[in-house]
C-alpha cells in the first residue's frame, strides 16, 4: 500500500509552554494594529462614524505651571480584545500535505461580515516561509466576499517572509497551509485575537 502523506505537528497553549512566546504575543506593532482593527473597528467604518466616536472628558487637572485648571482630552470609545488562542503549526517536511482553505471566524455563532471584525490572526514564521515549503496561502481581500464565494487556486497569494517575520490577517480571510515539497519542516507560531465579549461557539 502507498504510504499517506506526512502529516505536521501541532500543538496548542503555547504560553504555558515556552516563555519565548510572552514576548511576540504583545509585540507593540500588534497591540496597535489590534487596537485599531478590532477595538475602534477603522476598517468597518466611516471617517463619520469614527469621528462622532470621539469624546472628550469632564474632567479637569491642575497644570504644572499654575493653579488653572484645564480640560483634558478623552479619547475614541472602543471594544476591549482578547488573546482567543495560541498554537505552533508545522508543514511536515518531503511532501506534507496542504491544508484545506478556511476562515478562523467559524467558530463564533454569528456571521459578522460586513458588520464588524470580530477577530484578527498574526502568524509568525519560526522557519523561512516559501512557496515550496508551505508558505500560508491567502485569498486577499475574501474578507469582504459573499459567503457563498470560495476562491480559486489563482487567487491564492504564499505569504513569503523570513524567520522571525508575521502577518496579520482578518479572521475573515481565507487561508491556508501549502504544501511542502522540501527536505525542511515549516513552522509557524499562530496567535488569533477577538472582540472581548466574544466566546467561542
Amino acid at each position: 500500500a502507498a504510504a499517506s502523506a506526512p502529516a505536521g505537528r501541532r500543538a496548542g497553549a503555547v504560553l504555558s509552554r515556552s516563555e519565548a512566546a510572552w514576548e511576540p504575543v504583545q509585540h507593540p506593532l500588534v497591540m496597535a494594529l489590534l487596537e485599531g482593527v478590532l477595538g475602534r473597528q477603522v476598517l468597518t467604518k466611516t471617517r463619520e462614524e469614527m469621528q462622532s466616536e470621539l469624546f472628550y472628558s469632564r474632567m479637569k487637572r491642575k497644570s504644572a505651571s499654575d493653579d488653572e485648571p484645564q480640560e483634558r482630552k478623552g479619547g475614541v470609545r472602543q471594544h476591549p480584545f482578547q488573546l482567543d488562542f495560541t498554537g505552533v503549526v508545522e508543514v511536515a517536511a518531503d511532501g506534507g500535505v496542504a491544508q484545506g482553505l478556511h476562515i478562523d471566524t467559524g467558530k463564533h455563532m454569528y456571521e459578522f461580515r460586513g458588520a464588524l471584525d470580530p477577530s484578527i490572526s498574526v502568524l509568525w514564521a519560526l522557519s523561512p516561509f516559501t512557496p515550496e515549503n508551505g508558505a500560508t496561502r491567502l485569498a486577499k481581500g475574501s474578507s469582504r466576499w459573499p459567503l457563498d464565494r470560495v476562491p480559486k487556486e489563482e487567487e491564492l497569494t504564499p505569504a513569503v517572509m523570513d524567520t522571525g517575520s508575521f502577518i496579520i490577517f482578518r479572521g475573515a480571510t481565507y487561508h491556508g497551509a501549502g504544501g511542502n515539497s522540501t527536505p525542511e519542516t515549516r513552522a509557524a507560531l499562530l496567535f488569533t485575537y477577538s472582540l472581548g465579549w466574544l466566546r467561542q461557539g
